[in-house]
């Protein structure tokens, strides 16, 4: 007595092992060629964001100035990471720090450097006045650990403020940014 045993047909077949070690090294070589680039995106994201967050930030400063008819001051404390926003009730364009309303402190991302290029920012200030201008024309400069830049362009007298790219910036501008005077905050 002869016993034939019965082969699954080809279609109900399963993978054989090499062929799942080769599926297995053509995701992990996928992932390894992809992932710097994830990374730089990821950075790049960072210092975006960083930037968009402070504009609106100002943006929000400058509409409190208008709708409360007072100055307000944002005030970077240099070689930290941290900047506040001073109600400017005595008007003299001084954070008063134990008399007049302080919100903050405000954190500057981790890896992000803050400087700025043009006109002088008076002892790391800036001040948005009750019609909505500003006491200096510049831009904020974030800048992070791979040397990546975003401006934060502040148009003076109408404190209009804009985020540029570092190409935007350089068509816009005739202040070349080797004048950046830094404030690190890493």
């Amino acid at each position: 007595m002869t016993i034939h045993r019965k082969r699954a047909p080809r279609d109900q077949a399963g993978f054989s092992m090499v062929e799942l070690m080769i599926v297995l090294a053509v995701f992990s070589l996928t992932f390894a060629a992809t992932l710097p680039a994830f990374r730089n995106s990821m950075r790049g994201h960072r210092l975006q964001s960083a930037a968009n967050q402070i504009e609106t930030g100002l943006r929000g400063v400058r509409s409190r100035a208008i709708a409360e008819d007072v100055s307000y001051i944002v005030a970077w404390i240099p070689d930290d990471e941290q900047f506040f926003v001073v109600r400017d009730d005595n008007g003299n364009g001084q954070p008063d720090w134990n008399t007049e309303p302080v919100d903050g402190p405000k954190e500057l991302p981790d890896g992000i450097d803050l400087s700025y290029v043009g006109n002088d920012f008076p002892n790391g200030t800036l001040i948005f006045r009750p019609n909505g201008s500003t006491n200096i024309e510049g831009a904020l400069v974030l800048e992070d650990a791979e040397e990546n830049k975003i401006y934060i362009d502040i148009i003076q007298p109408s404190g209009v403020i804009h985020v540029l790219s570092e190409d935007e910036y350089s068509a816009t501008t005739t202040t070349t940014p080797t004048t950046a005077t830094s404030w690190d905050t890493r």
